[in-house]
C-alpha cells in the first residue's frame, strides 16, 4: 500500500504544462503523458529509422522519449535508447530479421507515459 501512494504522489507531481487553474488550488493531475502517434518503422540494410510525432500541447511537458525493442513471442520489451528527437536510427541490427518497437515519452519529472502500439519491420541485408 505504501508503494501505490508513492507512486500516486509521484505522478501527481508531474509537469502541468501551464494549465491555468485560477484561484482555485490545482487538484492533483495524475494522468500519464500520451503515447507518441504514427510511429513509423524504415527499414534498411542493418539498420532501421524510427519516426514518430508528439502532440503539440504536450510537447512541453516531454524531457525525452524512450525506445523499446518488443519481443512479440514472449510479449516482453527491451530499453535500447532514450532521445530527445522524434527520430532514432538503430544501426546494430542483422539484416533479413523482423524488429518491432515501441515508444514512450517521459515527463520533466523523470516519469514515463504510455506506449505506443508495436510497429515491425524486416531488416533488410547488405
Amino acid at each position: 500500500m505504501k508503494r501505490f501512494a508513492l507512486v500516486v504522489l509521484l505522478v501527481a507531481a508531474a509537469c502541468s504544462c501551464g494549465k491555468d487553474h485560477g484561484t482555485a488550488p490545482a487538484r492533483f493531475d495524475v494522468t500519464a503523458l500520451p503515447a507518441p502517434v504514427d510511429l513509423a518503422v524504415e527499414p534498411g540494410p542493418e539498420q532501421a529509422t524510427l519516426t514518430w510525432s508528439y502532440p503539440l500541447e504536450s510537447r512541453a511537458c516531454v524531457r525525452e522519449f524512450r525506445l523499446y525493442y518488443y519481443f512479440e513471442v514472449f510479449d516482453v520489451i527491451e530499453p535500447i535508447a532514450s532521445t530527445e528527437d522524434t527520430f532514432f536510427v538503430d544501426t546494430r541490427l542483422v539484416g533479413n530479421l523482423q524488429y518491432c518497437y515501441v515508444v514512450s515519452a517521459v515527463d520533466t519529472n523523470g516519469i514515463e507515459g504510455w506506449r505506443t502500439s508495436a510497429v515491425c519491420a524486416l531488416i533488410e541485408t547488405k
